[in-house]
């Protein structure tokens, strides 16, 4: 299957909807064969369709529920006209998954900058028996810089299995989901001052590469180096360590799944009670010279 890559921006919820209702049409439909001139069929097991391009997703039984892109960002967009709320983001699709930013224009906390925007994701895939999920995100304006928090916003979490009655179900989900953002502001804001005033002190530029190449576990070496490059001193607070990496992610072609990965560990920088402990680097010992 040809792995397609659209990226659409909205700066209001007009325009939101507006995309929403171009997004692939999702259908489950019977699978056929043929064979030797014969029409093979089953009824046990069906294929979630992409309808508008014509392709079959996976395989899945009949009476897998249908979730696709309309219908799980046509009730956010539903949740949030109701709330008359200013807003602004893109949609990613790559293939048959959507990864969906959404910021609230009214809702920033201060970084002694140009401020950090509030707001929340949204991942819905169609090509995989896995979850439609949702978490917080935040967009630093001066940089231009996203990332996802999918942890330090308590309890701002979605989290579905596309194997229930998704369109009873997560609505209500949703709703709760965007009340708990907005009312997240507070939190951030405490969260984002304690960064910028607490320092992680390092030794070498060999010992800052070395830690966050540990702490960045599950993501290429390379793109750590890319991180890395971003962080100008030895003692960088925990805020610069947050906005290297978050400024990596926003700036580089990488994938929305790699951002994810990234995003995951760097918002560990904004929270004191999760330790930064320099990497142990063994000195060098020097050779012993017999006279």
């Amino acid at each position: 299957m040809r792995n397609t890559y659209n990226l659409e921006k909205f700066s209001n919820i007009g325009e939101f909807s507006s995309i929403i209702d171009s997004m692939d049409d999702y259908r489950v439909l019977p699978i056929h064969a043929e064979y030797a001139g014969r029409e093979i069929s089953s009824e046990r097991v069906f294929g979630m369709t992409n309808i508008s391009q014509n392709r079959i997703t996976m395989a899945t039984g009949r009476n897998y529920p249908v979730f696709g892109h309309r219908e799980s960002l046509g009730t956010v967009c539903k949740d949030l006209q109701a709330r008359h709320v200013n807003m602004h983001g893109s949609v990613t699709t790559v293939g048959d998954t959507s990864f969906t930013k959404i910021l609230f224009s009214d809702l920033k906390v201060n970084d002694a900058k140009d401020g950090i925007e509030l707001g929340i994701s949204f991942k819905n895939p169609m090509g995989a028996k896995t979850k439609f999920t949702g978490n917080g995100y935040t967009y630093r304006q001066i940089c231009s810089n996203g990332a996802g928090v999918k942890t330090l916003l308590p309890q701002l979490e979605i989290s579905e299995s596309h194997t229930v009655d998704m369109l009873n179900i997560v609505p209500m989900m949703i709703h709760d989901f965007i009340s708990k953002s907005l009312t997240m502001t507070d939190h951030l804001q405490h969260l984002v001052m304690t960064a910028m005033e607490t320092k992680v002190k390092f030794d070498s530029k060999e010992q800052l590469t070395q830690t966050m190449t540990n702490l960045y576990y599950n993501v290429s070496e390379r793109h750590v180096k890319g991180i890395v490059s971003n962080i100008g001193t030895l003692e960088p607070t925990r805020m610069e360590l947050f906005n290297a990496s978050s400024y990596f992610t926003s700036h580089t072609g990488i994938s929305p799944t790699v951002r994810d990965d990234i995003d995951s560990i760097a918002e560990q920088f904004l929270s004191t009670t999760r330790p930064i402990i320099p990497a142990y680097m063994r000195k060098a010992i020097a050779p012993i010279v017999v006279a």
